[in-house]
């Protein structure tokens, strides 16, 4: 199967899964804009200022304990969502260039069914490769 022309437009979803990747895309590049940041920052003085007119009771607390732990929960798992998304492109792209350069030693295109050990001995080894950083 080959990979999608690179600047191709990008196909309707076709499935529940490709449906939800996408959301969780959206969800979590709209949640880290400053736009929400500032949303949130009213929506807590919101909170902060109806405590004296709920005399700081249960129901107060549990205005904002409520929302934050449900959205701090859902917004975890979309957070780790993409990261791994974005973890299965940035390994595409590297097997891609191990893949292109002659030079270079294919079998690293594995990497991610590397051993620990195996992992510390190829980075053992490819540091030795590396020349020395300029001494400043």
């Amino acid at each position: 199967m080959r990979a999608p022309r690179v600047g191709a437009p990008a196909s309707e979803p076709t499935n529940l899964g490709e449906t939800f990747r996408r959301v969780a895309r959206l969800s979590t590049v709209w949640s880290g804009s400053w736009q929400f940041f500032i949303g949130s920052l009213i929506g807590v003085i919101a909170w902060a200022a109806l405590g004296p007119m709920m005399g700081y009771t249960d129901t107060w607390q549990l205005l904002i304990n409520t929302p934050t732990t449900i959205l701090s929960y859902l917004l975890g798992i979309l957070i780790l969502l993409e990261a791994n998304r974005q973890s299965r492109e940035s390994k595409i792209v590297h097997d891609e260039l191990l893949r292109a350069i002659r030079e270079a030693r294919t079998e690293l295109i594995a990497v991610d069914e590397m051993t620990d050990e195996e992992l510390d001995a190829a980075q053992a080894e490819l540091r030795a490769e590396a020349p020395a950083p300029p001494r400043r």
